[in-house]
């Protein structure tokens, strides 16, 4: 039974999946060329990867297979991310419908505002 569940630890997701998401979340978490290092270090923080598992996710080609432990705080990580993002646009998109006076579609058409010129 034990030799079933740590078989079980070692079967997930395909590499490319992984490094996908791993790549993304870099990118995300990076901000700007200078910051990769410490990028990868946050991200380390934040979701309990090994800093050299995310320095492969950079710089390494994907593996066939990624441990399940890894795959489940990838993608729970991306989505943490993908919720953050989705909640500061909704906000700025109620800002800019405060700017245009509610209407979200006012500014995207040229002739309305040269009418009201």
């Amino acid at each position: 039974m034990e030799s079933q569940k740590s078989l079980q630890e070692f079967v997930a997701c395909s590499g490319e999946q992984a490094w996908d998401i791993g790549k993304r979340l870099i990118e995300i978490e990076s901000r700007g060329h200078g910051d990769v290092e410490a990028a990868l270090h946050r991200l380390q923080t934040k979701t309990g990867i090994d800093y050299w598992q995310w320095w492969a996710f950079r710089y390494r080609p994907p593996p066939e297979r990624v441990l399940a432990d890894t795959w489940r705080r990838l993608v729970s990580a991306y989505r943490v991310e993908c919720e953050r993002k989705a909640r500061e646009f909704c906000s700025e998109l109620l800002y800019a419908a405060s700017l245009s006076g509610g209407a979200l579609s006012g500014g995207r058409d040229p002739e309305a505002r040269s009418r009201k010129r």
